[in-house]
């Protein structure tokens, strides 16, 4: 049988396609490579800054004190810092306080407490400066200003109670000087009830045996009492 060369050719071209075709649909298409990327590497973090808080003396504090002067405590906590005595170089997370009261010269401080003695009475402000080792100023600048008063107070009066016994016809002691404001207590350890009466100063309860009864006296002078049931038996109160 003849065939034309156009006919052969055509024929070649046909059986390419198709085994073209069949390869391409049992391969399949070629994968594409996945590119992983790295990780970035996280970046440090920042160093915590060294902060106080200043505990006391706290802002508006009234500090009372019946001397002429008053010992003020200061305490403060502390955050992120080694407190170390001021000298060599500086060193991140280290330092020491500057207090500073009413402007004056600074206190160097490196404790959490320190007291400020002989405070005079009056308005006082105290300023607490973080520094480093070299006695420069910490940067960011870190430092509490607080408003505080000190106070004089008098002296709350201390009062006495003084004993008397009282037995039957006997008054002991029979004359007792006392102070302004003190108390007297009679005890009846006898067998017969008492009242005793200072005209136009004093009257107590009867106290029948084995009783007391008490008087004070809060204005000074001689005052003297007897018995209301025996008046030969009599005492005196003597009041400075």
């Amino acid at each position: 049988m003849y065939y034309s060369v156009n006919s052969m050719n055509g024929k070649i071209f046909f059986m390419l396609a198709v085994t073209a075709f069949l390869l391409f649909g049992c391969l399949g298409p070629a994968e594409e490579e996945v590119v992983v990327q790295p990780e970035p590497e996280p970046e440090p973090e920042p160093e915590p800054e060294p902060s106080f808080t200043l505990l006391e003396p706290f802002d508006g504090q009234i500090i009372e004190t019946q001397e002429e002067t008053a010992d003020v405590e200061v305490s403060l906590s502390t955050f992120d810092l080694r407190l170390k005595s001021p000298g060599g170089s500086n060193k991140a997370g280290e330092g020491h306080f500057h207090l500073i009261l009413d402007g004056g010269s600074p206190t160097v401080v490196f404790s959490k407490t320190y007291t400020l003695l002989g405070v005079e009475p009056g308005e006082h402000t105290l300023k607490v400066q973080l520094m480093n080792n070299d006695h420069t100023l910490y940067s960011p600048l870190t430092e509490q200003t607080v408003t505080f008063t000190v106070k004089k107070t008098e002296a709350e009066p201390e009062y006495d109670t003084l004993e008397v016994t009282v037995k039957d016809f006997e008054i002991t002691p029979q004359e007792l000087t006392i102070n302004e404001g003190d108390t007297v207590k009679w005890t009846n350890t006898g067998s017969y009830p008492r009242t005793f009466s200072s005209p136009g100063n004093f009257q107590t309860e009867t106290m029948g045996p084995g009783e007391t009864v008490s008087q004070t006296f809060n204005e000074t002078g001689e005052f003297e009492y007897f018995a209301s049931e025996y008046p030969p038996m009599k005492g005196t109160i003597i009041v400075e």
